[in-house]
């Protein structure tokens, strides 16, 4: 379940309900914004503290600190072409 949060939480993931995106707080990146987040009261927590259980509230991955696991990609936003080459 997710719930609001107003700080920093001392906690692995958390949650923008504006663009239903989940972080990695321990992999975060300046891209991430989440400081802007949680100032926005975009900011949501989830019990338990899961990737698994933001994803069963529809929460996709950040393409900065989670890549593209929802995506069926295993490849990270770091490694990743920005277009296929076509020949």
């Amino acid at each position: 379940m997710a719930y609001p949060i107003s700080s920093r939480p001392n906690r692995r993931y958390l949650g923008n309900v504006n663009t239903m995106e989940t972080h990695d707080l321990k992999n975060e990146t300046l891209s991430c914004q989440v400081d802007e987040i949680i100032a926005a009261g975009h900011a949501v927590a989830f019990y338990p503290d899961s990737r698994i259980q933001a994803e069963s509230e529809e929460y996709e991955s950040c393409a900065w600190c989670l890549g593209f696991v929802n995506a069926g990609r295993a490849q990270s936003s770091r490694t990743r072409r920005p277009f296929d080459e076509q020949s």
